[in-house]
């Protein structure tokens, strides 16, 4: 997402879990996100399918 994005989110990290879950401002209006992994401090996966995310109600 762009730097300047609105969004109120909540992350939660564990040994063998990353979750993060968002309320998001995007060009065409809010919409809600979660995502949750299986492994551990794995922001990487939450990047991607958040840029993915915003790249389809952006489009």
């Amino acid at each position: 997402m762009p730097s300047d994005a609105t969004v109120a989110h909540k992350t939660g990290s564990y040994s063998d879990a990353t979750h993060d879950v968002a309320l998001v401002w995007g060009p065409k209006g809010p919409y809600i996100i979660a995502v949750l992994t299986d492994r551990s401090y794995e922001w990487d996966a939450i990047r991607e399918v958040s840029r993915a995310v915003w790249d389809y109600f952006a489009a």
